[in-house]
Order: structure tokens, then C-alpha cells, then sequence
């Protein structure tokens, strides 16, 4: 990473507090498969009932309500890609609905938690499958509706993530040790 980059992501650091970070991105290259406005104030909610054991960081999140309800948060503080690597890489966990920041994780050997949609990209050819993480570190999460389906049945657009409960993340972020269970 170039020098600049470190030392904008030092300074991320900083207005961290030390705590262990959550690199949490929001948004993927298309609307359907990233989360709404509703799905990410509700993982926050549950995010600031952990605020004193970890720092978080928020990608994509466009919402000005959502950065007045969550102060704890730091929201969208990257300049470039660059430094939203070099801040992944030194995450604990990464949660994210895009593929390339899985990428990223899978490369610095991130914890992650990752969202898929079932899609399918050639009658025969499932993304979960293809583009999935597929490392130890990390953990599939899979939208239940399509989960169900054969890959005959699903759509090339696989699930709209906008229609995700937020439930199904949570659970995986219990299971993983980062939120409480409730």
C-alpha cells in the first residue's frame, strides 16, 4: 500500500479506539444484491449493543439517518479502493454482500462473513459456488429463498437483497461470537 494510503487508514484507526474492527460494506455493483437502508439500521441496532468490544466500520451507506442514529460508527471514511483494502486488511471481520471485498478477505486471510444471492450467471453455473469464498476463515451466507431452490429454479439475477431479513446475518454473527444471542 502506498504511504498515503497507511497513514489515512491510521488515522481510521485512531477515531477506532484499539477495539478489534468490524469492516462492515453495505453495498455490492448492483442494487439487488445489496442490503437496504432498513436491513443495515437493524444490524447497527444490534451493533451498538456491542459498541464497547468492537469498532465499526461502515462502507456504502449513503444514508444521513443512519449516520445520526449510529455516532458510534464510522461511516464511509475511504478516499479510494486503496485505502479500503489496506483498512480490510487490517479488520478482524469483514461482512460484506460483494464478491471483490471477499477477494480481498480470502487474500489477507480475513475472518468474513459473506451474503450470496443465488444466482446463477449460465444454466449451470452457481455463483454461490463459483465466486464464493472458499476458505476456511470465512462463512457463506446463503439468502434463504433461492437456497431452497434447485439451480434449474433460480434466476440470473438471483434473490433481491433488499427483501433479505436481517435475521438470517444475524444469526451468522451470533454464531460467529460477535453479537449476542438474543
Amino acid at each position: 500500500f502506498s504511504p498515503e494510503a497507511v497513514q489515512a487508514v491510521d488515522a481510521i484507526l485512531a477515531r477506532c479506539g484499539g477495539r478489534p474492527l468490524v469492516f462492515f460494506n453495505t453495498a455490492s455493483s448492483s442494487h439487488d444484491r445489496s442490503f437496504s437502508e432498513a436491513f443495515v439500521g437493524r444490524l447497527l441496532e444490534r451493533f451498538e449493543e456491542v459498541r464497547d468490544r468492537f469498532s465499526l466500520v461502515v462502507l456504502n451507506s449513503k444514508s444521513e439517518s443512519l449516520r445520526e442514529r449510529f455516532p458510534f460508527a464510522v461511516f464511509d471514511p475511504c478516499a479510494s479502493l486503496e485505502e479500503a483494502v489496506c483498512l480490510l486488511s487490517r479488520a478482524n471481520l469483514v461482512v460484506t454482500p460483494d464478491t471483490s471485498f471477499v477477494h480481498f478477505a480470502n487474500f489477507f486471510r480475513k475472518r468474513a462473513v459473506c451474503v450470496y444471492n443465488n444466482r446463477k450467471v449460465k444454466p449451470c453455473e452457481d455463483v454461490n459456488t463459483l465466486w464464493g469464498p472458499n476458505y476456511p476463515e470465512a462463512r457463506q451466507v446463503l439468502s434463504p429463498k433461492g437456497a431452497a431452490l434447485p439451480l434449474s429454479g433460480r434466476s440470473f439475477h438471483g434473490d433481491d437483497l433488499q427483501e433479505l431479513d436481517p435475521a438470517v446475518l444475524e444469526q451468522a454473527l451470533e454464531s460467529e461470537g460477535v453479537l449476542p444471542p438474543r
